[in-house]
């Protein structure tokens, strides 16, 4: 481009030139000395005409004898890029052996010999050829400082596919130092924390994780819920709920607001048998925000207020209405009331609108305590059915025959 823009300059600037001397006509003399021994004489067009001509001359035999010297060195790049390609082709034709020859072969010739040691690295890596892969890649790194993030990333990825997790650890650790919101660095950081169930550094990745939308929903949720598991029961086993409320404090905030971290530090709590704790977490969440989940724990608790938690649970209402969760709770509070009846009812109502097996079992129970021996066997069957198809029936009770 800049030939061609160059090369358009002097054809304009001769163009002018040649304008301006047909409009103005006239000789031109030139002489080498005060005696002129050698003159040249002629009009000023022919003049400017045969300096252009005599430019263009010089400037295209200088070009030729420049291609000329350079044409050793032409011919190695241009041999150096088939052979590069014929390279990359066998290494997506799976011949690992002749892909890595081909690319190592002439490999420093190419414009770009990182390309070359990075696939041969690849190459070698699928024969578990572990050593040369390493070599490869370090002469990549040799060959071009710029290219420590190409380089890393492949290396940290191929470490992964080898179960080398200890080395993908520290090669991605030296990486996110270097760039330390890289996306993909950071997915491949979160995957190695992952497998080896690092959660106390895969905690401090998370808000990075959440921010940058790096993972699949589905995939952030599973990682999510293994991290903050791992990491609140090994708080647990070593200080209680002292150590466990401690790290929910240490939680940055983009993970606190999350509906399974809220719930994983409440079912954690009530496995500490921390039960008021808990209590204020449920009711506090579920008054701005309701999640079935963690709704379904407020059941569990043993309440010693039972009054203010049928409170609680009788305001929900107002907006979860038939809501089988809801109704559950109910089922329990009034079971821990002692109130049978209503007991009987809420749990009927729940599993009419959303089959549960355990609650099919809490109710065979409760009617198994009343002297209700049929409708008992009745739900025991129900249950025992949905537990193994996962389908659900209608339960239609008989009535209490003791009433």
């Amino acid at each position: 481009m800049r030939y061609l823009m160059g090369l358009g300059a002097v054809i304009l600037i001769f163009l002018g030139l040649l304008y301006w001397s047909i409009n103005h006509p006239g000789m031109t003399l030139v002489s080498w000395d005060e005696n002129p021994t050698y003159i040249l004489q002629g009009r000023t067009a022919a003049f400017i005409l045969y300096l252009v001509l005599g430019f263009l001359a010089l400037h295209f035999a200088l070009n030729a004898f420049y291609r000329l010297l350079h044409l050793r060195q032409t011919l190695k790049e241009r041999y150096a890029a088939r052979t590069l390609a014929r390279g990359l082709l066998k290494l997506t034709e799976g011949n690992w052996s002749r892909a890595e020859k081909l690319l190592l072969y002439q490999a420093d010739e190419t414009e770009m010999p990182v390309v070359s040691y990075i696939a041969a690295a690849r190459a070698a890596h699928m024969q578990e050829a572990y050593d040369r892969r390493d070599e490869w890649l370090r002469r990549a790194l040799l060959n071009n400082q710029g290219s420590r993030l190409a380089v890393g990333v492949s290396q940290a990825d191929m470490q992964m596919a080898a179960n080398q997790l200890e080395q993908a650890h520290a090669t991605l650790l030296s990486l996110q130092q270097l760039t330390p919101k890289h996306p993909y660095v950071l997915k491949l950081l979160a995957r190695v924390l992952y497998q080896q169930e690092n959660w106390d550094e895969l905690v401090n990745l998370l808000p990075d994780l959440i921010a940058q939308k790096i993972l699949k929903p589905e995939d952030m949720q599973t990682i999510e819920s293994a991290t903050l598991t791992g990491i609140f029961a090994k708080q647990l086993k070593l200080g209680g709920s002292t150590k466990l409320k401690a790290m929910w404090q240490r939680l940055p905030e983009q993970i606190k607001v999350h509906p399974d971290a809220i719930y994983l530090y409440t079912k954690m709590l009530l496995k500490a048998e921390d039960y008021d704790t808990s209590k204020v977490m449920i009711e506090s969440t579920l008054n701005n925000l309701w999640i079935d989940n963690l709704a379904e724990l407020y059941g569990r608790i043993p309440h010693a207020d039972l009054e203010s938690a049928l409170k609680n649970a009788e305001q929900w209402q107002t907006t979860q209405s038939n809501n089988p969760v809801l109704l559950l709770i109910l089922a329990r509070l009034y079971r821990q009331k002692q109130d049978w009846l209503l007991a009987k009812h809420y749990y009927e109502s729940s599993v009419n609108q959303a089959p549960n097996a355990e609650a099919y079992l809490e109710l065979a129970e409760l009617l198994d305590y009343l002297g209700e021996t049929e409708n008992a066997q009745y739900s025991y069957q129900i249950g025992l059915r949905y537990s193994i198809y996962h389908k659900g029936e209608r339960l239609i009770l008989k009535p209490n025959p003791n009433v």
